[in-house]
């Protein structure tokens, strides 16, 4: 049997866009954007995967409390440790399951709204916008129902997402558009970045030594975070005893904070099997006429073989 999906607008005959419309839709589209409510500070119990691990990067980035924290089912809010940017470790031995859906964390975030006013003038700016853009539909037809819809001002239908696009001016700074002012917890976002891990040895004695210059990597430090990887090379080297092949790449990432050092190793999550390794010092560049500092670029190598 073939489901029947409905559509996205019942019937055009009742269907409004008027300013109620306008302002849900823009605010939407800014959530959706972001990732996350951005505000108000409310307490919500969210469901999210778990990855193995020590440290997990929860799904917003103004976290002000943490109540609970059950993995598994499994009260550990005790063992827990967050930041306010939505970072999660957890101490004592503790460590997460690797299971989808198996950490449920009821936290309390988003800014008060006495204090976002900008993100305010945002919302209601790319509301005032979306009939002044051209619309993205002349005329359909959707299971007999006939409908068609006028263009910008005409009261057409809005284009949001082309509407908060738009060059804006926030506090005398200009930004590159409304969404990418309020992504990710900085003014730069990238909606096609994918989830990372960074593994990092945790130091052990040595036991020729006695001193703390071992590593251990089964049981390494673990770091979460978004980035996107751009591969730029690769080559493969054949001899008379081995084949090897060395893959050079850079993650960029949005959060220039990540402590990311050379040695460091990179996973993909979930994994796909490659393990890449931090070759140098990230750059963190910074625009000398504005002082902006939008993203950390982090060179990686792999060796197989």
């Amino acid at each position: 049997m073939t489901a029947v999906i409905g559509d996205l607008i019942p019937s055009a005959d009742s269907f409004q866009v008027d300013a109620g419309f306008k302002m849900h839709a823009a605010q939407a589209a800014i959530r959706r954007y972001c990732g996350w409510h951005v505000a108000p500070s409310v307490t919500r119990t969210i469901r999210v995967d778990g990855h193995g691990g020590d440290s997990l990067l929860l799904p917003s980035k103004h976290v002000t409390a943490l109540s609970s924290l059950k993995l598994d089912g499994v009260e550990h809010v005790q063992d827990a440790r967050y930041s306010e940017a939505g970072s999660l470790v957890l101490v004592n031995g503790a460590t997460f399951p690797d299971l989808p859906g198996s950490v449920e964390a009821t936290i309390t975030d988003g800014w008060d709204l006495e204090d976002v006013p900008e993100v305010q003038m945002i919302l209601l700016d790319i509301a005032s916008r979306v009939m002044q853009v051209p619309g993205t539909v002349s005329a359909q037809s959707t299971n007999g129902s006939s409908v068609t819809y006028r263009s910008g001002s005409d009261g057409g239908v809005p284009n949001v997402a082309h509407a908060a696009a738009l060059p804006l001016d926030v506090g005398g700074e200009a930004v590159t558009s409304a969404l990418d002012y309020l992504g990710g917890g900085t003014s730069f976002n990238m909606s096609g970045a994918t989830k990372w891990r960074r593994l990092r040895a945790k130091k052990v004695m040595d036991r020729y030594s006695g001193e703390l210059t071992g590593e251990d990597w089964d049981h390494p430090n673990v770091l979460e975070f978004n980035g996107s990887l751009s591969s730029s090379s690769s080559m493969r080297t054949p001899d008379a005893l081995r084949e090897e092949t060395t893959s050079t790449a850079y993650l960029t990432s949005t959060d220039p904070s990540l402590d990311i050092m050379p040695g460091d190793r990179i996973r993909a999550m979930p994994d796909d099997g490659r393990c890449w390794e931090v070759s140098g010092y990230p750059s963190r560049d910074q625009n000398a006429f504005t002082s902006w500092r939008p993203t950390i670029e982090i060179p990686l190598e792999e060796y197989r073989g």
